[in-house]
């Protein structure tokens, strides 16, 4: 089985803790990892700025942990994002620094406004700031993905008209289930059409609107965005350590046969499948993983 999920906050995890990738309460930990045939998984470096003051330093730091960690495993596939971009502390120096430490992904924003812009969960009005989008255009320069999961419908729309490679790395469809954290069926369309990626959220809440889900649940998701053309932008982003309840039967990421085999039995062509599990997310990030 191949799988190359979008977003996990696995390695902001064990560095809240200072554990390791070997962490049995872990999604994501090395031991499930070896089980599968490949496994690319983009690792977020979540900042939560309400609970520490020097934001660049504290992400640093965790890409330092994170760099030492994954060399104690054979054969690491992953990438590096990073999720507020409170990391950047209103000097678009620090895009240049980030990247210089492997980071290909910025979000802009995460649950809190910021120097950049405002997130769904506050408004849907608030665009970017001058400063927002001088950040975008020198991630365009570096080949950075604009990571448009959180940010709200007005800085949504300012960011794609700047960003060369804007993605959503963790959210899902609106229509299906009207939680703000969700993109329009609009918004999916524009980063259709720039060539972008979406990816699958697994949190119940942004799958159902409560606190219980099935794989049926994600289905749904992946079933509207096929029926706007979207074969080639779905994508995984499991949101994996970074959510507090779980769809049924997908608690960590051995789940995914679950879904795949529940895809199956609703008829999805193995192709397709393969494409939102893997081929998709790999296609596009191609230039990041040579």
């Amino acid at each position: 089985m191949r799988i190359f999920d979008l977003h996990c906050d696995t390695a902001s995890k064990i560095y809240r803790k200072q554990s390791d990738f070997s962490d049995k309460d872990l999604q994501v930990n090395f031991q499930y990892l070896s089980e599968f045939d490949e496994y690319f998984q983009v690792f977020a470096m979540w900042v939560d700025a309400k609970k520490q003051k020097d934001n660049k330093k504290y992400v640093s730091d965790m890409i330092g942990y994170f760099s030492k960690e994954i060399k104690k495993h054979p054969d690491p596939r992953y990438l590096i994002s990073i999720e507020g971009g409170e990391a950047l502390e209103n000097d678009v120096e620090n895009v240049n620094y980030f990247f210089s430490k492997g980071v290909k992904i910025i979000t802009p924003v995460w649950n809190y406004e910021n120097l950049i812009g405002v997130p769904s969960c506050i408004s849907d009005f608030g665009g970017i700031s001058p400063f927002g989008r001088r950040v975008i255009e020198r991630m365009n320069g570096l080949n950075m993905s604009v990571d448009l999961s959180h940010i709200n419908l007005q800085g949504f729309f300012e960011c794609v008209e700047i960003a060369e490679r804007p993605i959503v790395t963790h959210s899902n469809s609106y229509a299906v289930c009207k939680n703000k954290r969700n993109i329009t069926d609009e918004q999916f369309c524009i980063i259709k059409q720039k060539n972008g990626i979406i990816g699958i959220n697994f949190y119940p809440y942004f799958l159902n609107n409560t606190d219980s889900a099935t794989v049926k649940d994600i289905i749904k998701h992946i079933y509207h965005f096929l029926s706007l053309g979207g074969e080639n932008n779905i994508c995984i982003g499991s949101d994996f350590d970074g959510i507090d309840c779980f769809v049924k039967g997908f608690e960590n990421i051995m789940g995914y046969n679950v879904l795949i085999e529940e895809m199956l039995k609703l008829n999805f062509l193995e192709e397709i499948i393969a494409k939102i599990t893997y081929i998709n997310c790999k296609n596009y990030m191609n230039d990041y993983i040579k």
